[in-house]
């Protein structure tokens, strides 16, 4: 009813003057273009003689001025953000006057609507999140091949570019080179792949044509959308048939041998029916980067194709059903915790229908994939990935006494992983994950100026032992009608992937070359591989535990055990005597097989300098090797054991001191308090701040290594082994022992360096030790590793860590047609070095980051010219793999838009980024970006 109101007084806008006999008075109501009521407008009636007198609207947009005199007055209605309106209006005696007005806005942020704030539409200027908009126009000014490309301007993204068509983006850190933090939406739908649930933009089938809008909110969602949405919220939604038929066709090329053709057309049948298709498809080629632990060649090449269908049906005002379904294709190179990925024939497939009816709103999809013939370019191995996801979503608003809102629903969500023992590996009868949602949030409007939120969330995770709770709790105080500030807090989670409860796969065979090096002499090959593995344990929810000796120090297991006549498997401690020998034996072994032929031909050459034959001096020379191979022991006493965790930043191992027992994976909680502001300041000035505090608890770290292995320790070994030689070398003829010397002053570069001291010892001595030193012998493995003698990379919990961060931006309007932007974002932290000991938490992202756009339409001549310019600071990085410092750099971009002057409708859209061509790498791992520049031309008819 109070919607009626509303539209009545606009359809009466412009209508001629109503009059009664009354006392003089003026009175009427004021609204902006969508009908809702404008409070706090400046109501002024003017004389000619210049004598005024006015009043203000109230919360309903009415005013009234009384005791009027009779004649004619000019009456203005001003207001900050909307075009002052004037109007004449004459007042006779015993007269009232009743007047209906409607202001434009000056301001565009002003009539913009969203619905991801809330899960229904309402202002953003009002909404109880810091949330942006990107419009149709301008998604469409820029022809990004990847749709989230579009958010790179947006305050608080963090952004990494990692090919030509793939990145990394989040919203206030916490990025890594498996993109899941920040919950993606398309028309409601969860964008990102099952199973995996990654964020890779570029299989979304959507095209820049088919975009009507893309919301950006940043903070926690999870009250309303659940797990998985305490980074924010990127929902892009797209255009109904009914509001956009037409045939658009893109056709465009640039740098990198970039090729692009796209087709979106949209058509009513009649009233009730409307359909829509649009296709997209290129081919480019990726800037190159060789990752030095990659034995497989890189192909370089990115291919892409997609399309989506679209079916509505409105068989009245207040049903509507919409049947959808999109398919996407791709080549490429993509980066992850445990390497690159070579992508081909990845397809991406969704099938969805929604529901709505009145204010009901259901639907069921379906998003499944299937990695074709991708590859693991470090090991080679093929990746599997034809997962699955089906989830049921039903959510009902409703308005109560007018002043209390409320929003409530269910959501329930299957992932099925398949990954044919490839990633998910043993796990792979295990990993099935049902989840089970009930929301609740009501806002009331408790005063004109203050609204209060409030909203409450239970969550049910099949690979968790307890349910989850949420909470989101806001203060909204609207100064006026174009100023807000709101106070929010939210208690948010994030629950394990597939991955951290069910990976498993081999990230490198033999890393080591331990394999390699001793399986001739073995007969087999005793590798140490990396080995990820997710925290889920059958029948167990203990997580990984390690068995420790009677001396409270933990056991190990070898791939050498054999060797030592134990089983494969076999438990051994520490320090063991007979295992520690066998060990040195193979030390031994491998090192005299290398150092006897040089010796003796430094020997051979020796005698030969003395006066000897060739044939003497090589004697003589093989009895002197025979001698020092005999001095060299076969069994030490009083070998020990080192225990060193591999560094993949420095490919070194290091010292490390005990394992520590990994629980199954939990959910990671985050706290978040906010203060924000978003207004009108002046007139042509709109000002954005959101200050918070974030306290994240329970961090699932990347995958990192958390077993270390075992080595003969150098310094007991050089000991033992120095005394060994130094009594073996005593028995020996004395000429013998002389010839020996040789080795003790030869000078033989890159062989040895003899100090001349009398002693062959200090010579032979480093050889070995520094062989042993490395060579890992075994793993100190969890009981439940699947591969005994694995290295194991995992997931843990960690941490409870707090960073403060402010995210600002300022948009000047100084005309009609130009507009600047510019915004800044800042967080207090970006790692957390060495936290319980675990490991170093970073949020993979800079502390600053700055943004400023230039934006300048020229309408009579149908061109827009766009510019902007990125800095970004530098930042430490861990992920996965992947660790190291990604330098600062600035990136300078441009657009232009521009509709040809001719009979049919032709645009011409340029696009190019970084187009100083100053080289940067946003991520470790990733390839050096250069200069991109783009030329497309659009045909809608």
């Amino acid at each position: 009813m109070l919607h009626i109101i509303i539209w009545l007084s606009v359809l009466l806008a412009y209508s001629p003057i109503n009059t009664w006999a009354s006392t003089n008075q003026i009175s009427g109501t004021v609204v902006d273009v969508d009908g809702s009521y404008l409070p706090g407008v400046n109501v002024v009636i003017k004389k000619v003689d210049g004598t005024a007198t006015g009043s203000f609207t109230d919360e309903n947009g009415l005013f009234s001025i009384a005791d009027v005199s009779a004649g004619t007055y000019t009456i203005q209605l001003s207001h900050i953000g909307y075009s002052t309106l004037h109007k004449q209006i004459n007042v006779t005696k015993n007269v009232n006057i009743m007047q209906n007005f409607i202001l434009h806005p000056t301001l565009f942020m002003l009539t913009q609507n969203v619905v991801s704030a809330s899960k229904k539409e309402e202002k953003i200027l009002y909404a109880p999140a810091s949330t942006f908009l990107l419009t149709t126009d301008e998604v469409r000014k820029k022809s990004f091949l990847n749709l989230t490309d579009h958010i790179q301007d947006i305050p608080g993204v963090d952004f990494a570019q990692t090919g030509l068509v793939q990145s990394s983006f989040v919203t206030r850190g916490f990025n890594n080179t498996y993109p899941s933090a920040l919950l993606t939406l398309t028309d409601n739908r969860i964008a990102s792949l099952p199973s995996l649930r990654v964020n890779w933009g570029s299989f979304i089938p959507i095209t820049n044509e088919d975009v009507e809008r893309i919301e950006v909110v940043l903070g926690p969602g999870s009250a309303l959308y659940g797990p998985n949405s305490a980074n924010g919220v990127i929902h892009i939604i797209t255009k109904s048939p009914f509001d956009s038929a037409g045939t658009n066709v893109q056709i465009g090329t640039g740098e990198r041998s970039l090729r692009k053709a796209g087709l979106r057309h949209a058509g009513v049948l009649n009233e009730r029916w409307g359909y829509k298709i649009s296709t997209q498809y290129y081919t480019a080629t990726d800037w190159k980067y060789q990752d030095p632990q990659e034995p497989n060649k890189r192909d370089y090449g990115i291919e892409n194709q997609s399309l989506e269908l679209r079916l509505d049906y409105r068989p009245t005002t207040n049903i509507q059903t919409i049947l959808s379904a999109g398919h996407s294709q791709l080549d490429q190179i993509q980066i992850s915790g445990i390497g690159a990925i070579q992508q081909k024939n990845w397809k991406y497939n969704f099938i969805q229908g929604r529901f709505i009816y009145h204010d009901w709103f259901a639907q069921l999809y379906h998003n499944s994939t299937d990695s074709g013939d991708s590859r693991l370019l470090r090991s080679g191995n093929r990746t599997i990935d034809q997962s699955s996801q089906t989830v049921f979503q039903l959510q009902h608003s409703s308005l109560w006494r007018e002043k209390q809102e409320f929003v409530y629903g269910l959501d329930l969500l299957f992932t099925r992983p398949e990954t044919k023992n490839t990633i998910n590996g043993a796990n792979e009868k295990y990993d099935a994950i049902d989840e089970f949602g009930l929301y609740l949030q009501t806002q009331r409007k408790v005063t004109r100026l203050i609204n209060l939120v409030g909203a409450l969330r239970f969550d049910n995770h099949s690979g968790l032992n307890k349910p989850i709770t949420s909470i989101r709790s806001a203060a909204v105080l609207r100064a006026n009608s174009n100023n807000t500030i709101r106070l929010t807090y939210n208690n948010a989670f994030r629950t394990p992937t597939t991955n951290n409860l069910y990976l498993d796969l081999v990230s490198n065979p033999d890393p080591f070359g331990v394999g390699a090096s001793f399986a001739p002499s073995l007969g087999y090959s005793p590798a140490i591989p990396l080995r990820a593995q997710g925290t889920f344990i059958p029948d167990s929810k203990q997580g990984f535990t390690f068995r420790r000796s009677e001396n409270g120090r933990p056991f190990f297991r070898s791939p050498f055990a054999r060797v030592a006549e134990f089983e494969n498997g076999s438990y051994l401690e520490l320090d063991d005597p007979t295992f520690n020998n066998r060990m040195w034996g193979l030390v031994r072994g491998a090192v005299l097989a290398n150092f006897i032929p040089q010796a003796e031909s430094l020997f051979a050459k020796d005698l030969v300098e003395s006066g000897l034959s060739d044939e003497t001096a090589q004697e003589q020379a093989k009895i002197l090797t025979e001698t020092l191979r005999a001095i060299i022991p076969t069994e030490l006493t009083g070998l020990t054991n080192a225990l060193k965790k591999f560094d993949p930043q420095t490919r070194s191992f290091k010292s490390f001191n005990d394992v520590r027992d990994i629980p199954p994976t939990e959910a990671t909680l985050t706290r978040t308090l906010e203060l924000g502001y978003k207004g009108v300041v002046g007139s042509k000035i709109v000002l954005t701040a959101d200050l918070y505090r974030t306290q994240t608890k329970g961090f699932v770290g990347p995958l990192v290594i958390v077993t270390p292995n075992v080595f003969l320790d150098k310094n007991s070994l050089e000991d033992v082994l120095e005394l060994g030689i130094e009594q073996a070398s005593d028995s020996i003829d004395p000429t013998i022992a002389a010839g020996l010397l040789t080795l003790d002053q030869a000078q033989v570069p890159e062989f040895i360096e003899g100090n001349g001291n009398g002693s062959i010892a200090d010579e032979l001595v480093p050889f070995f030790s520094s062989i042993a030193a490395q060579t890992p012998f075994g793993t100190v493995t969890p009981e439940q590793a699947y591969d005994p003698n694995a290295v194991l990379l995992t997931f843990r919990n960690f941490g409870d860590i707090t960073h403060n961060g402010l995210d600002l931006s300022i948009t000047y309007y100084p005309t009609n047609h130009l507009t600047l932007n510019g915004n800044y974002s800042y967080v207090s932290e970006n790692i957390y070095k060495n936290v319980e000991n675990v490991s170093d938490i970073g949020l993979n992202a800079p502390k600053n980051k700055f943004k400023f756009m230039i934006n300048q339409r020229i309408p009579n001549w149908g061109l827009e010219l766009g510019f902007s310019m990125r800095f970004t600071d530098s930042f430490p990085m861990a992920s996965g793999i992947y660790v190291g410092t990604v330098d600062s750099y600035t990136t300078v971009n441009a657009n232009l838009s521009y509709d040809l002057p001719l009979e049919y409708d032709i645009s011409l859209r340029i696009n190019a980024t970084n187009i100083l061509n100053k080289k940067y790498r946003s991520f470790v791992g990733a390839p050096l970006i250069g200069r991109m520049s783009f030329a497309e031309l659009g045909f809608a008819f």
